[in-house]
This record gives C-alpha cells, structure tokens and sequence, in this order.
C-alpha cells in the first residue's frame, strides 16, 4: 500500500468523487457537523483528510440501512474520547433494528456445544448470554439460537426446557425444513443462505420446503 498516496489530502472534488456524493452534499454534512471543518489550502480551496473519505462512506451505509443523519450524528459523538460508546451505538442499532422488525437474539456467551457441558454450565450459558444483551440493549431478549444448533447432537431436550426456563419466548436449531403454526417454538428450523449462485440457492430452497424438521 503506498502510505503517501493514502494520507494524501484530497480537494472537495475529489472526495465527492471518491465517496459518490456531491460537493454540496459534503458542505451540507460539515454544516450538520458530521464532517468536521477542513483544512485550506493557500488558494483557500478546502482539504479533506482521507478520514473525511471513511466518514462520507459510513454515512452512506448508514442511511442505506435506515439510520438518520441525527442518529449517524450521535454514532460519531460516542467516537470521542470519554464517550459512553458500546451502550448508545447498540441502544441505536437495536432500535433502529425494531423498527424494521428484526430483534436481537442471545446465542450464548462463548458458543459452545451445549450437549457437551455440565448441565449446570450449560444453563449459566443460555441465562448469561440473555442478562448480558439485555443490560447492552436497555430491552427484553426473547430469542434464542442454539450454537451449532444440530438436534440431539449439539442440543437435547433438557437444554430446549433450560431456553423455556430462562424465559425466552422462541428458539431456533439449525435443523432443514420450514416453519408451521404446528412447529415447536422452540426448536424452529432456521435455513442458511450460504449457496454461490442464486440457482442452486433456489434448488435448496425449494427441497428444504419438502423436509419435516428434526427436534429433539
């Protein structure tokens, strides 16, 4: 990587065009103070530092999934040295998330294989991963995936009553097949899009429709 060329300082043109905007949206992002003031040059022509470049490029894949300028405002404050970071970036995504009807789910605290631990140890792992994410989120966790998720072989029965117990109101087992209003709620199959065409990820679809789900 030539390390000049990166730290070069780039006129607003430049970076419009780098970053896929217009010049005046670059003005409208420092009136906002999403861009801080740049440096100018001895012709008074504004220099933008290549960290103005990654910003203009996360704001965009922030508003691409929804997030207001406010809010991508408020991202870059817990960037600052002493700010609350973890806690507001995640109250923001997990927000943001609801409001396009996804929720956050625990899936343990080190991913292990359930079936291969103390019953004790397992329980501390489902109840543990829900307290933690709860305490980030500021909000009830309600789902649960098993890790691996293979019924009987990476899970049994009694985890499935341990998920019940701990308070979740659903669970998902990486078993093929779909969904029912017939389905346990807490062994629902979960199918994985990991084909590299969108043929063969059709074909898959379409034979997973075909297959009753395995629980423990």
């Amino acid at each position: 990587m030539n390390t000049a060329k990166s730290n070069k300082l780039l006129k607003a043109g430049e970076l419009a065009a780098q970053a896929g905007v217009g010049v005046q949206t670059l003005h409208y992002y420092e009136r906002l103070g999403l861009l801080p003031k740049p440096a100018r040059s001895p012709a008074n022509y504004r220099l933008y530092s290549p960290e103005a470049l990654r910003r203009v490029q996360f704001i965009k894949k922030a508003q691409a999934v929804g997030f207001t300028l406010e809010e991508i405002k408020q991202i870059f404050t817990f960037q600052r040295p002493g700010a609350v970071r973890c806690r507001g970036v995640a109250e923001l995504g997990e927000k943001r998330l609801r409001e396009l009807g996804m929720e956050v789910g625990a899936h343990t605290v080190s991913h292990p294989i359930l079936a291969r631990m103390a019953p004790d140890a397992a329980a501390a792992e489902i109840r543990n991963s829900k307290r933690h994410l709860e305490d980030i989120v500021g909000a009830p966790i309600r789902l649960f995936a098993y890790p691996n998720g293979v019924p009987q072989q990476d899970y049994t029965a009694a985890h499935v009553r341990m998920v019940l117990d701990c308070g979740f109101a659903a669970a998902v087992s990486t078993a093929w097949g779909a969904a029912s209003r017939r389905s346990d709620r807490f062994q629902l199959p979960r199918f994985t899009p990991w084909d590299g065409t969108a043929p063969r990820f059709g074909v898959r679809m379409a034979l997973n429709l075909l297959r009753r789900a395995q629980t423990v």
